[in-house]
């Protein structure tokens, strides 16, 4: 996974950073994380552009997350030319397809010019906050010896700093493993809300052991620590699950 910072700038301009916005590809799909003022700048000047997007996940809808995001459809429609661009998946929390629906009613000339696929992710959300929070009192229980979003942000080549690793959990817990999750969900086992999900996070934990260890922190291996990142991740599956079978589809593919 590579990770571009676009912009790391708050909604007070300092003249000297963009707005938030990341670029993460994985070698194959290249996704943007926020669109704020000065990102659709930032990224013209990458190899991907506006126009090698597969999708843009956006973590809420504060201005300074999503100023640039209606230039950015209107920059694809100008480069597609004739033919027209390909559709966008936008995916955000609740709200996301409002956003998108408002910002084209004012704009009505680009309504028949852009393609968007907006998806509201609400069980990703719930999800990656009982994942984190679990996580994070595994790390207070250890000591803060056990540093799992230090992990994380050292093994995309980041800093071990706790922010990243936790931005990184966030837009995986968010957007990458609920669109997993609903592509699987009909082949995975479970008649009860909330257990399909519990059967989707058991290969997420297995993955997450081989990849960053059962808790091999500062001090080496933490005993107890495996047992809460278990608990973490069927936590993540059983909120994932449940809120995806109350919500129901049309809130993870509400497409216009």
């Amino acid at each position: 996974m590579r990770v571009s910072v676009l912009g790391t700038g708050s909604a007070l301009p300092d003249g000297e950073r963009a707005q938030s916005g990341l670029l993460v590809g994985d070698g194959g799909a290249r996704v943007l994380v926020d669109c704020g003022s000065g990102v659709l700048e930032r990224l013209a000047r990458t190899e991907t552009g506006p126009t090698g997007l597969d999708a843009v996940c956006l973590t809420h809808h504060h201005l300074d997350h999503v100023s640039d995001l209606l230039p950015l459809l209107k920059s694809r429609w100008l480069a597609a030319g004739d033919d027209g661009p390909a559709a966008l998946p936008v995916v955000g929390p609740p709200g996301t397809t409002e956003l998108i629906d408002d910002l084209l009613d004012v704009h009505a000339y680009l309504a028949d010019r852009v393609r968007v696929e907006p998806r509201d992710v609400a069980g990703g959300i719930a999800g990656t906050a009982g994942l984190v929070s679990v996580l994070f009192a595994g790390d207070v229980l250890t000591g803060y010896r056990a540093r799992p979003f230090e992990s994380l942000g050292s093994f995309v080549g980041a800093q071990p700093d706790p922010a990243v690793g936790f931005l990184l959990f966030a837009a995986i817990g968010v957007f990458a493993w609920p669109l997993v999750y609903l592509s699987l969900r009909e082949c995975l086992p479970g008649g009860v809300p909330g257990a399909r999900g519990v059967v989707f996070a058991v290969p997420l934990w297995i993955g997450y052991a081989v990849v960053f260890g059962l808790g091999a922190g500062e001090g080496g291996s933490l005993v107890g620590f495996p047992l809460v990142t278990l608990v973490a991740h069927l936590v993540y599956g059983g909120l994932l699950g449940f809120v995806s079978v109350r919500l129901g589809d049309g809130n993870f593919d509400a497409t216009v």
